[in-house]
Protein backbone atom coordinates (compact mmCIF):
# COMPACT_ATOMS: atom_id res chain seq x y z
CA UNK A 1 0.00 0.00 0.00
CA UNK A 2 1.08 3.54 -0.77
CA UNK A 3 0.50 6.11 1.73
CA UNK A 4 0.90 9.57 0.83
CA UNK A 5 0.87 13.09 3.19
CA UNK A 6 3.69 14.52 4.11
CA UNK A 7 6.33 12.56 4.52
CA UNK A 8 3.93 9.19 5.23
CA UNK A 9 4.62 7.89 2.34
CA UNK A 10 4.58 4.28 3.28
CA UNK A 11 5.67 1.25 0.61
CA UNK A 12 5.14 -2.26 1.25
CA UNK A 13 5.72 -4.59 -0.94
CA UNK A 14 5.35 -8.50 -1.37
CA UNK A 15 7.87 -11.36 -3.67
CA UNK A 16 6.52 -12.72 -5.93
CA UNK A 17 8.34 -15.56 -7.33
CA UNK A 18 5.35 -16.67 -9.64
CA UNK A 19 3.49 -16.42 -12.22
CA UNK A 20 -0.04 -14.90 -11.18
CA UNK A 21 0.85 -14.39 -7.99
CA UNK A 22 0.89 -10.36 -8.36
CA UNK A 23 -3.18 -10.57 -8.69
CA UNK A 24 -3.98 -12.58 -5.38
CA UNK A 25 -1.34 -10.98 -2.75
CA UNK A 26 -2.20 -8.75 0.17
CA UNK A 27 -4.12 -5.84 -0.93
CA UNK A 28 -2.12 -3.37 1.28
CA UNK A 29 1.00 -4.31 0.00
CA UNK A 30 2.63 -4.07 -3.72
CA UNK A 31 4.22 -6.80 -6.15
CA UNK A 32 7.63 -6.83 -6.89
CA UNK A 33 7.71 -9.60 -9.51
CA UNK A 34 10.57 -12.28 -9.71
CA UNK A 35 9.26 -14.99 -11.35
CA UNK A 36 11.63 -14.18 -14.23
CA UNK A 37 14.07 -15.70 -11.54
CA UNK A 38 12.77 -16.78 -8.65
CA UNK A 39 16.29 -18.14 -7.35
CA UNK A 40 15.07 -20.50 -4.78
CA UNK A 41 18.65 -21.43 -3.43
CA UNK A 42 19.13 -17.94 -2.31
CA UNK A 43 15.33 -17.18 -0.88
CA UNK A 44 14.62 -13.57 -0.34
CA UNK A 45 17.87 -12.04 -0.09
CA UNK A 46 18.87 -11.85 -3.49
CA UNK A 47 15.14 -10.17 -4.40
CA UNK A 48 15.94 -7.75 -1.55
CA UNK A 49 19.24 -6.66 -2.94
CA UNK A 50 17.77 -6.49 -6.38
CA UNK A 51 14.92 -4.28 -4.73
CA UNK A 52 17.55 -1.91 -3.10
CA UNK A 53 19.51 -1.91 -6.45
CA UNK A 54 16.88 -1.09 -8.42
CA UNK A 55 16.34 2.12 -6.04
CA UNK A 56 13.11 0.52 -4.98
CA UNK A 57 13.49 2.07 -1.50
CA UNK A 58 13.89 5.51 -2.40
CA UNK A 59 10.28 6.00 -3.89
CA UNK A 60 9.03 5.75 -0.17
CA UNK A 61 10.41 7.53 3.48
CA UNK A 62 9.32 3.95 4.65
CA UNK A 63 9.54 0.18 2.26
CA UNK A 64 9.90 -2.87 2.47
CA UNK A 65 10.32 -6.93 0.95
CA UNK A 66 8.34 -9.11 2.58
CA UNK A 67 8.19 -12.51 2.10
CA UNK A 68 5.29 -14.24 0.25
CA UNK A 69 4.23 -15.89 3.35
CA UNK A 70 3.87 -12.60 5.86
CA UNK A 71 0.71 -13.26 6.73
CA UNK A 72 0.27 -16.67 7.52
CA UNK A 73 4.02 -16.70 9.02
CA UNK A 74 3.14 -13.36 10.97
CA UNK A 75 -0.48 -13.76 11.82
CA UNK A 76 -0.91 -9.81 10.76
CA UNK A 77 -2.71 -8.73 7.55
CA UNK A 78 -0.72 -6.44 5.60
CA UNK A 79 -2.79 -3.54 6.91
CA UNK A 80 -2.12 -4.38 10.17
CA UNK A 81 1.99 -4.23 9.49
CA UNK A 82 1.01 -0.95 7.72
CA UNK A 83 -0.87 0.72 10.46
CA UNK A 84 2.09 -0.12 12.81
CA UNK A 85 4.57 1.42 10.24
CA UNK A 86 2.07 4.93 10.30
CA UNK A 87 1.21 4.90 14.34
CA UNK A 88 4.69 4.37 15.27
CA UNK A 89 6.94 7.18 13.44
CA UNK A 90 10.33 7.96 13.99
CA UNK A 91 11.94 4.93 13.51
CA UNK A 92 14.91 3.93 11.35
CA UNK A 93 13.49 0.25 10.92
CA UNK A 94 10.09 -1.61 12.24
CA UNK A 95 10.47 -5.51 12.68
CA UNK A 96 7.98 -8.44 13.00
CA UNK A 97 8.98 -11.63 14.74
CA UNK A 98 6.84 -14.44 13.59
CA UNK A 99 8.42 -17.11 15.68
CA UNK A 100 8.61 -15.18 19.31
CA UNK A 101 8.35 -18.15 21.44
CA UNK A 102 11.62 -18.85 20.03
CA UNK A 103 13.41 -16.22 22.27
CA UNK A 104 12.61 -18.53 25.05
CA UNK A 105 14.27 -21.86 23.00
CA UNK A 106 17.24 -20.32 22.50
CA UNK A 107 19.66 -18.15 24.03
CA UNK A 108 20.20 -16.23 20.61
CA UNK A 109 19.70 -16.42 17.28
CA UNK A 110 22.78 -17.90 16.30
CA UNK A 111 22.59 -20.75 18.66
CA UNK A 112 19.12 -21.63 17.54
CA UNK A 113 20.25 -21.58 13.83
CA UNK A 114 23.13 -24.02 14.59
CA UNK A 115 20.97 -26.25 16.82
CA UNK A 116 18.40 -26.84 13.99
CA UNK A 117 21.04 -26.43 10.86
CA UNK A 118 23.93 -27.85 11.75
CA UNK A 119 27.52 -26.13 10.52
CA UNK A 120 25.75 -23.04 9.87
CA UNK A 121 28.03 -21.34 12.46
CA UNK A 122 31.56 -22.60 10.79
CA UNK A 123 30.31 -21.23 7.74
CA UNK A 124 29.10 -17.99 8.98
CA UNK A 125 32.54 -17.33 10.53
CA UNK A 126 34.42 -17.79 7.22
CA UNK A 127 31.97 -15.98 5.48
CA UNK A 128 32.48 -12.74 7.93
CA UNK A 129 36.37 -13.46 8.49
CA UNK A 130 36.51 -13.32 4.54
CA UNK A 131 34.35 -9.55 4.72
CA UNK A 132 36.68 -8.59 7.38
CA UNK A 133 34.21 -8.81 9.91
CA UNK A 134 35.93 -9.77 12.78
CA UNK A 135 33.55 -11.19 15.26
CA UNK A 136 32.90 -14.85 15.77
CA UNK A 137 28.96 -15.48 15.92
CA UNK A 138 29.12 -18.17 18.49
CA UNK A 139 30.32 -15.56 20.76
CA UNK A 140 27.61 -12.71 20.28
CA UNK A 141 25.05 -12.38 23.01
CA UNK A 142 21.69 -13.06 23.77
CA UNK A 143 19.05 -12.09 21.19
CA UNK A 144 16.17 -9.88 22.96
CA UNK A 145 12.60 -8.98 21.57
CA UNK A 146 14.32 -5.80 20.41
CA UNK A 147 16.26 -7.13 17.97
CA UNK A 148 15.21 -10.78 17.32
CA UNK A 149 14.07 -11.40 14.09
CA UNK A 150 13.09 -13.98 11.43
CA UNK A 151 12.12 -14.61 8.02
CA UNK A 152 13.21 -11.00 6.84
CA UNK A 153 10.13 -9.05 8.27
CA UNK A 154 11.07 -5.79 8.49
CA UNK A 155 10.39 -2.07 6.57
CA UNK A 156 12.81 0.65 6.72
CA UNK A 157 13.90 4.47 6.11
CA UNK A 158 15.96 4.81 2.79
CA UNK A 159 19.11 5.36 4.85
CA UNK A 160 18.90 2.31 7.12
CA UNK A 161 17.87 0.35 3.55
CA UNK A 162 21.25 1.75 2.43
CA UNK A 163 23.32 1.20 5.09
CA UNK A 164 22.30 -2.70 5.74
CA UNK A 165 22.12 -3.52 2.05
CA UNK A 166 25.42 -2.00 1.96
CA UNK A 167 26.58 -4.63 4.29
CA UNK A 168 24.30 -7.14 2.45
CA UNK A 169 25.77 -6.68 -1.06
CA UNK A 170 29.32 -7.47 0.17
CA UNK A 171 28.70 -10.70 2.20
CA UNK A 172 26.34 -11.98 -0.84
CA UNK A 173 29.32 -11.26 -3.57
CA UNK A 174 31.83 -13.34 -0.92
CA UNK A 175 28.84 -16.29 -0.55
CA UNK A 176 28.80 -16.53 -3.95
CA UNK A 177 32.44 -17.34 -4.36
CA UNK A 178 31.79 -19.87 -1.04
CA UNK A 179 30.34 -23.07 -2.28
CA UNK A 180 30.01 -24.30 1.05
CA UNK A 181 27.12 -21.39 1.55
CA UNK A 182 24.90 -23.48 -0.95
CA UNK A 183 25.05 -26.86 0.53
CA UNK A 184 22.14 -28.43 1.65
CA UNK A 185 21.78 -27.91 5.14
CA UNK A 186 19.81 -29.67 7.40
CA UNK A 187 15.96 -28.29 7.30
CA UNK A 188 13.55 -30.87 8.34
CA UNK A 189 12.91 -34.37 7.90
CA UNK A 190 11.93 -34.37 4.31
CA UNK A 191 13.58 -31.24 2.96
CA UNK A 192 17.36 -29.85 2.35
CA UNK A 193 17.80 -26.14 1.60
CA UNK A 194 21.30 -24.40 1.00
CA UNK A 195 22.45 -22.43 3.88
CA UNK A 196 23.11 -19.35 2.62
CA UNK A 197 19.58 -17.77 3.37
CA UNK A 198 19.84 -19.16 7.18
CA UNK A 199 22.67 -17.42 7.22
CA UNK A 200 21.18 -14.01 5.83
CA UNK A 201 18.06 -14.29 7.67
CA UNK A 202 20.33 -13.90 10.93
CA UNK A 203 22.45 -11.19 9.64
CA UNK A 204 19.48 -8.16 10.62
CA UNK A 205 19.61 -9.30 13.90
CA UNK A 206 23.30 -9.81 13.83
CA UNK A 207 23.18 -5.93 12.51
CA UNK A 208 21.44 -4.25 15.14
CA UNK A 209 23.20 -5.74 17.71
CA UNK A 210 26.66 -3.85 16.60
CA UNK A 211 24.87 -0.67 15.59
CA UNK A 212 23.00 0.44 18.54
CA UNK A 213 22.14 4.03 17.38
CA UNK A 214 20.07 2.89 15.04
CA UNK A 215 15.96 3.34 16.22
CA UNK A 216 14.25 -0.23 16.56
CA UNK A 217 10.48 -0.58 16.58
CA UNK A 218 9.75 -3.79 17.12
CA UNK A 219 6.03 -5.32 17.18
CA UNK A 220 5.53 -6.88 20.65
CA UNK A 221 3.71 -9.80 21.66
CA UNK A 222 2.05 -10.67 24.91
CA UNK A 223 3.12 -13.92 27.08
CA UNK A 224 -0.32 -15.71 26.16
CA UNK A 225 0.21 -14.43 22.47
CA UNK A 226 4.21 -15.79 22.31
CA UNK A 227 2.64 -19.15 24.00
CA UNK A 228 -0.27 -19.64 21.55
CA UNK A 229 2.41 -19.22 18.53
CA UNK A 230 4.65 -22.64 19.59
CA UNK A 231 4.60 -25.77 17.56
CA UNK A 232 2.80 -27.59 20.02
CA UNK A 233 0.52 -27.81 22.73
CA UNK A 234 3.71 -29.56 24.72
CA UNK A 235 5.45 -26.36 23.50
CA UNK A 236 3.06 -24.53 24.57
CA UNK A 237 2.60 -25.88 27.95
CA UNK A 238 6.53 -25.76 28.08
CA UNK A 239 7.26 -21.68 27.45
CA UNK A 240 3.96 -21.63 29.97
CA UNK A 241 6.44 -22.44 32.56
CA UNK A 242 9.88 -21.49 31.63
CA UNK A 243 8.79 -18.15 30.16
CA UNK A 244 8.51 -16.32 33.95
CA UNK A 245 12.05 -18.10 34.87
CA UNK A 246 13.96 -16.74 31.40
CA UNK A 247 12.48 -13.30 31.91
CA UNK A 248 14.25 -12.67 35.12
CA UNK A 249 17.21 -14.53 33.83
CA UNK A 250 17.08 -11.30 30.79
CA UNK A 251 16.87 -8.61 33.84
CA UNK A 252 19.27 -9.86 36.00
CA UNK A 253 21.34 -9.17 32.92
CA UNK A 254 23.81 -11.51 32.78
CA UNK A 255 24.48 -15.32 32.61
CA UNK A 256 25.76 -18.06 34.22
CA UNK A 257 27.40 -21.01 32.71
CA UNK A 258 24.82 -23.23 34.72
CA UNK A 259 22.33 -21.13 32.78
CA UNK A 260 23.36 -21.36 29.36
CA UNK A 261 23.79 -25.08 29.46
CA UNK A 262 20.17 -24.51 30.77
CA UNK A 263 19.48 -23.28 27.53
CA UNK A 264 20.96 -25.26 25.29
CA UNK A 265 19.32 -27.94 27.14
CA UNK A 266 15.85 -26.39 26.37
CA UNK A 267 16.70 -25.97 23.16
CA UNK A 268 17.06 -30.06 22.26
CA UNK A 269 13.72 -30.80 24.23
CA UNK A 270 12.05 -28.38 21.82
CA UNK A 271 13.78 -30.17 19.32
CA UNK A 272 12.89 -32.95 20.28
CA UNK A 273 9.02 -31.83 20.48
CA UNK A 274 9.30 -30.77 16.64
CA UNK A 275 10.69 -34.11 15.65
CA UNK A 276 8.22 -35.99 17.39
CA UNK A 277 5.55 -33.70 15.69
CA UNK A 278 7.09 -34.22 12.32
CA UNK A 279 7.47 -38.00 12.74
CA UNK A 280 3.91 -38.32 13.56
CA UNK A 281 2.82 -36.13 10.69
CA UNK A 282 4.45 -38.47 8.10
CA UNK A 283 2.99 -41.73 9.92
CA UNK A 284 -0.28 -40.03 9.48
CA UNK A 285 0.15 -39.32 5.63
CA UNK A 286 1.60 -42.82 5.35
CA UNK A 287 -1.84 -43.91 7.05
CA UNK A 288 -3.34 -41.96 4.13
CA UNK A 289 -1.95 -43.09 1.55
CA UNK A 290 -3.97 -46.43 -0.77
Amino acid sequence: MTLTGGNSLIGIHTICHAAGMAASIDPAFLPFDVSASPEPDRREMTHMLAFWRQGRHRAYAVSGLLPPKFSDKARMSGQAFVDFIRDNPGYDVWLVNPFPHYRYISFNIWEQGEFFHPGLCARANALLSAAGMDFDVTRLPRSTPATLVFSNCWAATPAFWDRFMGDIEELAKIADRTPQMFEPAPYNMTERVAYFPFFFERYLTTFLAFNSDLRVCAWTYSLNEIIARCDSEMGSAFVKEWAPIIDRWDAAGSYSEQQRLLFRQIQAFYGSLLTWKETRRQAELQLRKP
